[in-house]
């Protein structure tokens, strides 16, 4: 029965573990993604008028 209850808490501890990362990962992946998004919006990239548009009908 003990032997029992220690499987059950390594593999509750071992959820909790992954778990933690998994979400640690997560917020970084949004915190870069979200970092990238407010680079580019200061990047403020503007083609001049200048540049010839080619329309090909056809």
């Amino acid at each position: 029965m003990s032997q029992m209850l220690k499987t059950y808490k390594s593999a509750f501890i071992s959820f909790v573990i992954l778990t933690t990362l998994v979400a640690i990962l997560f917020w970084f992946y949004l915190n870069i993604q979200a970092s990238l998004m407010v680079s580019a919006q200061q990047a403020d990239i503007r083609l001049p008028e200048s540049l010839a548009t080619q329309i090909q009908v056809g």
